[in-house]
């Protein structure tokens, strides 16, 4: 499941036709109850508050990739200076869409919250699933 804030505003700003943040809070916590494991990609981060949101990733994923604009769009970040990104963000005072500072502090405390091992970096992230199968065959 993608969630990329915690910030319903933030949601609304950015993604406003995408399902609000506590419906998918909502779907994630009823997967995990019927025994389902849970993975949320915070792809891209977007502005949030990350000791409310670590801690929210860790009560309701089993498994949490966090990525960036630069570090996700494959390009690293060339396609997204394409779009109208940039003047979004600077027209509702938000920080520079490139600094990956607030993405590194998320994924720092969640892995302290859940253990490192079930926190990934963007592709890496990604990839994990694949490579557990390949190593499994």
């Amino acid at each position: 499941m993608t969630v990329e804030t915690d910030d319903d505003a933030v949601r609304k700003a950015l993604t406003p036709l995408a399902p609000g943040i506590a419906a998918r809070i909502r779907v994630m916590q009823e997967a995990r109850r019927s025994g389902i494991k849970v993975q949320a990609a915070v792809s891209p981060v977007l502005p949030h508050d990350a000791l409310k949101f670590a801690p929210l990733l860790a009560k309701m994923a089993d498994r949490v990739i966090v990525d960036t604009y630069t570090s996700g769009d494959g390009a690293h970040g060339r396609r997204t200076a394409a779009t109208p990104i940039s003047a979004l963000y600077a027209q509702l005072g938000w920080t520079n869409w490139r600094d990956e500072s607030a993405a590194h502090r998320l994924h720092d405390e969640v892995g302290r919250l859940i253990g490192a091992d079930r926190v990934s970096w963007s592709q890496a992230g990604f990839n994990w699933l694949a490579q557990q199968v390949a190593i499994a065959d």
